[in-house]
């Protein structure tokens, strides 16, 4: 099973889209390596760490810190079930 995770991330980090995997609640479990460089260049911490926070929830305080895009973030993402891969 860790060779099949493992082959996922390599996969996900070969792609251009900015990709976060996580739960059912919104937790994340992991983001490509598009989206950590994309968070570092927009004022992200440098190697903040992903993994463990509610997306759902980072989207909900930067939609009310102003920013617009975040608002539409909670209702855009796509379900995978991580443990089955």
């Amino acid at each position: 099973m860790e060779r099949s995770h493992e082959f996922l991330k390599m996969t996900l980090d070969t792609m251009s889209e900015h990709i976060a995997v996580i739960d059912e609640t919104g937790l994340i479990l992991y983001v490509n390596s598009r989206w950590r460089q994309f968070a570092e260049q927009n004022a992200c911490t440098p190697r903040c760490e992903w993994k463990g926070q509610n997306y759902l929830s980072v989207c909900d305080r930067s939609a009310a810190s102003g920013d617009e895009l975040a608002g539409r973030g909670g209702g855009g993402y796509s379900r995978f079930d991580w443990q089955s891969a």
